[in-house]
């Protein structure tokens, strides 16, 4: 288990690299620590906003949604160095809520805070999206959903970005090669491959939420990189058999949690999935079936 000393050790390392003159910051995402800060009756402790009121916080929702205020808003906060009290009191929210990372930025907090804002606001075609590079637990991910160019352009005014991910690590972003993109203006609009790859995020970021809802038992062994890669794999399988509910792609990752990877090779699964989601048959007779056919597959 990380402590806070260790935490902060880790990113006077990173400082260390950096070249004099820039400024530091954390971006920190409101949303995980409202979604943490419940009782059991469900009343709210307070937003983040209020904790760390008196370092006066830039909100990147304000810059992205026309003055839209939320408590849920991404915070970039300017910090003076990792040895005061407001760079431990973000790396002990971090320990406890894994909400926040670290920039180092020739900006100062309003022109960076704009910058990134613009990268938050995004179109499908003609629906409206809000996109997530400033949560640790997708941040690498929704960045690269986004075409090189755009990745470039929000790294242009970035020197160095850290973050403290799910495995309980510091680890660092690294910018894309190649030319920044034109300027960027919000609201994005998506092209198809960027759509096609942020559909493909939400959907495994969707499937991960049902399965550790109602069958946590599945996944809960593996570390969180393994656990994307099942989620991923139970999507892809139901790709090859046309199932693409999240209650068909909860039996599919049920079976896969039973029998690994091979069992989608057996012939004629889609139709044993297909009994379960009608009714017809039960997951349990289903997973028997499958134990039974693979069994034969064995010694055959």
């Amino acid at each position: 288990m990380m402590t806070e000393e260790e935490l902060l050790n880790e990113l006077r390392a990173v400082a260390a690299e950096q070249r004099d003159g820039l400024a530091l910051y954390a971006l920190l995402d409101s949303a995980i620590y409202a979604g943490a800060t419940m009782d059991e009756s469900g009343k709210r402790y307070g937003n983040l906003a209020s904790v760390l009121a008196d370092a006066k916080p830039e909100s990147l929702f304000i810059y992205a949604f026309d003055d839209e205020r939320t408590d849920a808003s991404p915070l970039l906060v300017s910090i003076r160095d990792f040895d005061g009290e407001l760079a431990k009191r973000i790396a002990t929210l971090a320990l406890e809520y894994q909400l926040a990372s670290w920039i180092w930025s020739p900006l100062s907090a309003p022109a960076l805070a704009r910058h990134l804002a613009a990268f938050i606001r995004a179109k499908f075609g003609d629906a409206a999206a809000m996109l997530r590079p400033y949560d640790p637990r997708v941040m690498e991910d929704t960045i690269a959903c986004l075409d090189p160019g755009r990745q470039a352009a929000l790294w242009a005014p970035v020197c160095a970005w850290a973050y403290f991910d799910e495995d309980r690590v510091v680890k660092r972003l690294r910018p894309p090669d190649g030319p920044v993109a034109e300027r960027v203006t919000a609201p994005l609009v998506l092209d198809d491959d960027e759509q096609k790859r942020f559909e493909a995020l939400a959907n495994r970021i969707a499937l991960g939420g049902y399965i550790e809802t109602h069958a946590p038992s599945l996944v809960e062994s593996l570390p969180p990189a393994q656990r994307k890669a099942f989620y991923e794999e139970q999507i892809e399988i139901g790709e090859r058999l046309k199932k693409e509910s999240m209650g068909d792609l909860f039996i599919i990752a049920a079976l896969s949690g039973a029998y690994g990877a091979r069992w989608i090779e057996a012939e004629a699964i889609a139709p044993l999935v297909q009994s379960v989601v009608s009714g017809t048959a039960t997951l349990s007779a289903v997973a028997l079936e499958i134990g039974e056919r693979l069994e034969r597959l064995s010694r055959s």
